[in-house]
């Protein structure tokens, strides 16, 4: 008898464990993309596309500015704060892949210099929807262009979209020059390839619940034992 409730407590703590254990949406910070993205021309928008690796033909992109209006050039060109009546600056720019080939994103920009701090914030989403945050900050001064910066990924994920934001008051006067690093899938089908099992660092309430219970597995197991 005490055997098996050994046994039986000693697979609920590991099950536990298991379920507890953190994982992580490994994307990194680097510079290593190489495709470019052409955008597709469009004036006083919130919405436009692009195109990846050739120009108006290639995979398309969409793109949506969250706040205030944007002016975009054609090809590997610049998205411009639009000079609108409405005062709304330009803060934040959503990319959306429909591709599932993105592991790796670069970027340059100027800030402009009402409100300006030198960051800017990237969150990037992978294709199972989880979701990392990235500060760039002591980026060139406002009205000036800073060096690529971007992420890429160390475990094979596949970038579902990217969001770029201005903290505060900052805003972008604009974005530019964007690239991407394209891998196939091989050896897998489906919508989630490829297949990796990522969880979020914090612990859901019923991963909670079963440290409780392994916690109480522990004592249960000095009690047999002793």
């Amino acid at each position: 008898m005490k055997r098996n409730v050994l046994w039986g407590t000693t697979a609920l703590i590991v099950g536990a464990l298991a379920l507890t254990a953190p994982a992580h949406a490994t994307f990194i910070k680097a510079d290593v993309a190489d495709t470019k993205i052409f955008f597709n021309s469009a004036q006083d928008t919130h919405a436009f596309t692009g195109n990846v690796d050739q120009n108006n033909t290639g995979p398309l992109v969409n793109f949506l500015a969250g706040v205030g209006t944007v002016d975009v050039g054609n090809g590997f060109a610049n998205v411009k704060d639009a000079i609108v009546a409405d005062g709304l600056n330009f803060t934040s720019l959503r990319i959306t892949p429909t591709e599932n080939t993105w592991d790796a994103f670069t970027f340059r920009a100027q800030l402009n210099p009402t409100g300006f701090t030198g960051e800017v914030d990237l969150a990037v989403t992978n294709q199972f929807g989880v979701t990392q945050n990235f500060q760039f900050t002591g980026l060139a001064g406002a009205n000036a262009d800073f060096a690529d910066i971007g992420i890429a990924s160390i475990d094979n994920q596949r970038i579902a979209s990217i969001t770029l934001t201005t903290p505060g008051g900052e805003s972008f006067k604009e974005l530019k020059q964007f690239e991407v690093e394209r891998r196939e899938i091989t050896g897998c089908v489906g919508p989630d390839c490829p297949v990796i099992n990522p969880t979020v660092d914090t612990p859901e309430p019923m991963s909670l619940a079963l440290l409780s219970v392994s916690l109480l597995g522990f004592g249960t197991i000095r009690k047999f034992m002793s």
